[in-house]
This record gives C-alpha cells, structure tokens and sequence, in this order.
C-alpha cells in the first residue's frame, strides 16, 4: 500500500461497521472520512443523514462541543438516545459512536487504516464498559467522551493498538505487528507536534502479541468480537508498572529529541547514562526494534541523569561561553559581541534550550564594557567582575522549568515567539532576569531590523482549527461524506489522543475503569 487509496479506506470502514452491527445492533459507528478544510461540511452532511434517530440531539451536541477540535483523526465521543415504545412503557437505548479520520494526516493506505482500527477499539472499548454497566447508565441525549490520565490512556491506546494490529494481520498485512511496534518504537525517538508518545506503549508488547497472534490465528474462523477478546486478554498481562516504566523512558525521550537530538543520541543517553536499569532495559528493546544504534551521548541536557549533573554543565557552558565572547569583544574592543551572544541565547529560548543561558549577564557585561571603554579605562577586569555577579541571578531549576514550559507548547504545535516568553516570565518572579533580558533582546535595534528583514510573524504550527467535527450516519446503514481535495499527509497518525471537551451533560470514564 505505497499511496493513499480513499475508496478502499471507505469501503473498509463499510465493512467494519457492518461487523460491528452484527454483534450490536443498538451500537452505530459513524465515520467521519475527510480531508483537511473539509470537516464542517462532512459534519453538516452526517447530521442531515442523522435526522430523526434517537441519538440525534446527542449527536449534534456533541458534534458542536468538537467543532473546537482540530482536524485531527480520532474518537470523538459517543451520542446517547433512549427510543420510547408503546406510550413510554418501552423504551430502547441507541448507542452513535463517532470516529474520525483525516486523510491528510496519512501518506499510505497502511498508515491511514492503522489508525482507523485504533480508533474504533477507542470508541468500542468505551461502548463495551457502558454495555457491562461498568460506567453508570444515562438517560436520554447524553453524550460520553473519554477522560482518563497518562496512565489510563497508555492501557487504553496498548489494547486499541493489539485489536488494530489484529485486523491488519486477519486482513492480509502479515507483517501489521512488527510494522507498528517499529512506528510506536520509533515516535519517542523523534519531534512531532501534536503526538504524545509517552501513552502509545505497543512497543513493548511485541512478544506477547506474538504469541497472542499465533494462537488466534490458528482458530479456523475470526470474527470482530474474537479479535476483540484476544486484545483486552493480552493488555491485561500488563500492570500499571509496565506503563509508568515507559512513560519513565518516553518523557525524558521526547525532551532530548524537541532539544534537537537525533535517535541514535537519545538511545545512547538512556542506555550509557541513565542510572534506571528499566529504562536501561528500554533502550535497548526500542533500538532492537527500530535498528537504531545507540550513540555516545554529546554534550548538553540530559534529562536521564540527575539533575546536579545538568546543573554543573550548565554553570561549565557559562564560564566558557563569557570567555570565548570576552576574547571577541577584546579583539574588536567592543561591547557587541556580549550583546549578540546575548540577543542569540534569547533567540534559542524558542526552542527550549536552556543550557548555559547567561543572556542577562551578557547584557549586563556589555554595559561595564562599553562604559569602561567611553572613560578609557581597562575593561577587561570590571567586565569580568559584573559578569561574575550576575551570572547565577537565573538559577538552573528555574530554567529547567521554562524550558518544559516551552516543550509542551511545541509539542502541541505551536511556535514560540519572544514575546510569548516575556508574557510568560513577566507574572513570576523567579523569571525577572529572564523577563528583562528578553526586552532587552526585542529592543536592540539589530534584532528588531534582523524581524523586519525577515517579516517573522508568529505562526501558528499545527493545522488550522475547523469549524466542526465529522461523524457519519443515521441508522440503520453507513454514511460516508468524504471531499476531494489531496493535502499533504503528515505520516503516521499515532492518533487515540481524544482529549477532554467541557460540556454540559456528559459524562466521564472513571481512571479504574480503564483496568477492565
């Protein structure tokens, strides 16, 4: 599957909800099939087809509370409504799951179905703990999104990863387990907006869905619900030590990699320098799994080590940074050269790199230099002095902490300016030096011509927000809308991250509910 086929990912879709209908009758999968700038219109088009079912007032509710979304593929909810049957005395629970996928955020067929299996056991995993009464029963025109924590989520998305490598392999991709756990192997390893690795643990579950294959594979007949049952058994021989090991390997993982390090790097620190003999452990599976080489760690952050280790190599890098800027200014006797080491360690602050940052004491030498220089006097020494005393006011932790804070947002897709960060330091105390070397910064007539010159405008990195979600039809057959237009695909979409939207009456799944 070397290109993106949309009829034959519809035609999938098709036959995965009449599966899903024969075992559940009540139980709708809608799927909202689109590509970019197309949501709204393929939601319009549901809700048209939906008209009249007892979930609809569920359905639009819902839809409207994700129009806030991004256009990204994933379980969107499920839609509740209670049909009444003779005057009232009977009545019958209809049951609307919404999944959505967005074709542009694939560049193969494989990719694209890959994740729409991942997302429907989403959705379905969530239906069967309604089902089992293991989430309180509603009443009509309800509406259930998921909401669990780190570690519910990584149980949830192992079990929707085991059910999608399944029906990749029971529909002809031999290879669908080794091809995922690489895909799953390798994310934390890189920068990706919008993904969080740390909660996709298939990886390590590579042996036990394996095995688990072999033995469903040698039944004479599978169906849905089989495939159903073999997955929720093997991520039940995970416990919760399991998911908190690789969330312990992943997190440090993902902030080396939005550092700027490169795979082999980051496999390197955690195997060569990490103290944890499970992540240790880790390591060496993701680099059995990927093919990737573990490398000697290179200087900078290393989130595998304790933190003093950072700290010391913070405090080396600004010792060496201010002697090799005094050499420069000496030899052009000036005070500019402070100023534009200064001005490019704010600059790189946009993208969390924190380590020997002395950008207030740069600026701060800079003004003894240049006084000492007007008096003609030797600069040299009182230069050195005011540096010294300035050089720990911004202490490591507090840098550490700027630096996540500007992670999380590029991890969410989203660039970090200048100005950001001076909002961000103003309100925190521990930030002023920080704050007021950022004005500085964005005063300095050679970084404000070097925007101009460059028209920089803050941009905005993850996909614009539409104005409503997709979900499909109405009962009792399957509509799906789909749109014409080809984006550019981003690859493997990773997806299961529904994340929670405030809502009026809704309801949520219980943490402990997510160990079933």
């Amino acid at each position: 599957m070397s290109h993106l086929n949309q009829n034959f990912i519809t035609n999938v879709a098709e036959d995965l909800h009449k599966q899903i209908q024969l075992i559940w009758p009540l139980c709708e999968p809608v799927f909202l099939i689109y590509r970019r700038g197309q949501k709204l219109d393929v939601i319009n088009k549901t809700l048209s087809n939906m008209m009249g079912a007892p979930f609809y007032t569920a359905a639009k509710n819902l839809l409207q509370l994700r129009s806030t979304v991004q256009e990204i593929s994933g379980f969107m909810g499920i839609a509740i409504g209670v049909e009444k049957k003779l005057f009232g005395f009977s009545k019958t629970t209809h049951h609307a799951l919404f999944i959505g996928l967005n074709l542009d955020s694939y560049k193969t067929t494989e990719d694209a179905l890959f994740d729409l299996y991942h997302h429907t056991a989403l959705a379905l995993d969530t239906f069967i703990l309604l089902a089992d009464k293991k989430i309180p029963h509603v009443k009509q025109d309800y509406i259930l999104q998921p909401r669990r924590n780190t570690l519910a989520r990584s149980r949830s998305n192992m079990k929707a990863d085991i059910f999608s490598a399944f029906m990749m392999q029971k529909n002809g991709e031999q290879n669908a387990i080794d091809i995922l756990g690489y895909k799953r192997g390798l994310n934390p390893l890189k920068a990706q907006p919008n993904t969080r690795p740390e909660e996709f643990p298939f990886a390590m579950g590579l042996d036990v869905t394996r095995f688990a294959a072999d033995e469903l594979f040698k039944l004479k007949s599978i169906g849905l619900y089989e495939v159903i049952k073999n997955a929720r058994h093997v991520v039940s021989s995970f416990e919760s030590d399991h998911f908190a090991r690789w969330i312990d390997f992943t997190q440090p993982a993902q902030s080396m990699a939005w550092n700027g390090h490169t795979p082999d790097t980051i496999l390197g620190a955690a195997i060569h320098t990490s103290t944890n003999p499970f992540i240790k452990a880790t390591g060496h599976v993701i680099s059995e799994i990927t093919g990737i080489t573990p490398q000697n760690m290179v200087d900078g952050f290393n989130p595998y080590v304790d933190g003093s280790v950072n700290q010391l190599e913070h405090e080396r890098r600004i010792d060496e940074i201010f002697e090799m800027t005094m050499v420069h200014a000496m030899e052009a006797d000036s005070h500019l050269p402070f100023i534009r080491v200064a001005n490019n360690q704010n600059e790189r602050l946009q993208i969390g790199e924190m380590m020997g940052w002395c950008a207030q004491a740069l600026q701060a030498a800079a003004r003894s230099f240049a006084a000492a220089r007007q008096k003609g006097l030797p600069a040299a020494q009182s230069t050195r002095l005011e540096f010294q005393s300035q050089k720990n006011i911004a202490d490591w932790k507090s840098l550490e902490e700027l630096g996540t804070y500007v992670t999380s947002q590029r991890r969410k897709g989203f660039a970090v300016t200048l100005s950001d960060l001076a909002s961000w330091c103003k309100s925190r105390a521990d930030f002023r030096p920080v704050f007021e070397s950022l004005e500085i910064t964005q005063r300095d007539p050679a970084y404000v011509q070097k925007i101009s010159l460059s028209n920089e405008v803050p941009l905005i990195l993850r996909p614009s927000i539409a104005a409503m979600p997709t979900a499909s039809p109405r009962a009792p057959g399957p509509v799906f809308a789909h749109a014409p237009q080809i984006g550019m695909g981003s690859g493997f979409g990773g997806g299961g991250l529904t994340q929670p939207v405030r809502q009026n009456a809704s309801l949520t799944i219980e943490e402990q509910e997510s160990q079933t």
